[in-house]
């Protein structure tokens, strides 16, 4: 599986553990991730390689990470909830770990507005981050999108989204665009009066499950974990019951191919980059930054980022 842009040779930054699930860049180009194992790392990149430090420990599972300012880091934990990082001390603290008056099951990603408003999702109710695939199978449609405000209310913006993931807010937090990976759709619902409207659909039907994203000016940069799979699909039309024996089956089944695959967007929804790989150096792509002229990736399954250097420009309308 390749795409009609060339990708540039994939190149490794080996981390001291597995899966960056979230990538960010803090103001001098610094990547910031989180790790299996609860740790927050900061990467530095230069021409002679890379340097990793250990910034702090969440004592959960860190997925999705926004970066407040160089000081500060606010993390969704997939086994804590809400979490706000001091970098420089590595002091953790809990902002959220309820929401509607039940524990936060899936903590997934996060970003905070200017206002001050911190937008996050949670990507299921019914199972945790470990039994993510049973859940996409299950297709339980309890996914959320909430907001906690600056003086720590928070509530539910929107109910019954399918497998809530990666979000983005704009600039005037008139809007926040949500990744419904169940959905293999981009869904942008209007923000009004602090409430949530129906969503537009910025793009559905992708080919591959969508993950996190990152805002690069007017484009958006959307990481695709693994191509759909004949199976999913076909499990996805049957009954309940037969959609969580399937999740049975082994692993290497469930999942599907193994790709390299990230695409951008422009504010019409219209596919301007489609870069994939077919390539076993790096696989199941979960996040995207744009740094310089290279992508930086993360993954939820490798020990290590990925750079790949940008196409010096587009090739047009992407058509699958």
């Amino acid at each position: 599986m390749t795409s009609r842009e060339p990708v540039a040779s994939i190149r490794r930054l080996e981390l001291p553990g597995r899966g960056p699930e979230d990538v960010r860049l803090d103001s001098r180009g610094r990547v910031l991730t989180g790790l299996e194992d609860g740790r927050i790392v900061r990467v530095t990149i230069d021409d002679t390689g890379h340097g990793v430090e250990t910034l702090a420990h969440t004592g959960g599972r860190p997925l999705g990470i926004t970066v407040v300012d160089d000081a500060t880091l606010l993390v969704c934990d997939a086994e804590r909830g809400v979490l706000r990082v001091d970098l420089g001390t590595g002091v953790v603290d809990v902002l959220l770990d309820r929401l509607d008056g039940e524990p936060i099951t899936f903590a997934s990603n996060i970003v905070q507005g200017r206002s001050g408003n911190i937008y996050f999702t949670v990507s299921t109710r019914r199972f945790g981050f470990h039994d993510f695939l049973a859940d996409l199978l299950e297709h339980s449609g309890t996914g959320r999108l909430a907001v906690v405000s600056p003086d720590g209310a928070a509530r539910t913006l929107v109910d019954g989204v399918q497998f809530a993931n990666g979000l983005a807010v704009s600039d005037d937090e008139d809007s926040v665009t949500v990744i419904s990976t169940g959905d293999f759709a981009v869904l942008r619902y209007p923000l009004v009066d602090g409430h949530a409207g129906p969503p537009h659909v910025v793009v559905d039907n992708l080919p591959a499950f969508p993950d996190n994203v990152s805002v690069d000016g007017d484009l958006l940069w959307v990481a695709l974990a693994t191509p759909r799979s004949t199976l999913h699909d076909r499990v996805a039309q049957l009954p309940g019951i037969v959609r969580r024996f399937a999740y049975r089956l082994p692993e290497s089944v469930r999942q599907g191919e193994s790709t390299t695959w990230v695409i951008a967007l422009d504010s019409g929804g219209t596919v301007v980059h489609d870069l994939q790989s077919a390539s076993p150096e790096y696989s199941m792509v979960t996040s995207v930054v744009r740094r310089g002229t290279q992508l930086i990736l993360g993954s939820i399954t490798e020990s290590a980022l990925a750079v790949v250097d940008l196409p010096p420009t587009s090739q047009g309308r992407v058509e699958w």
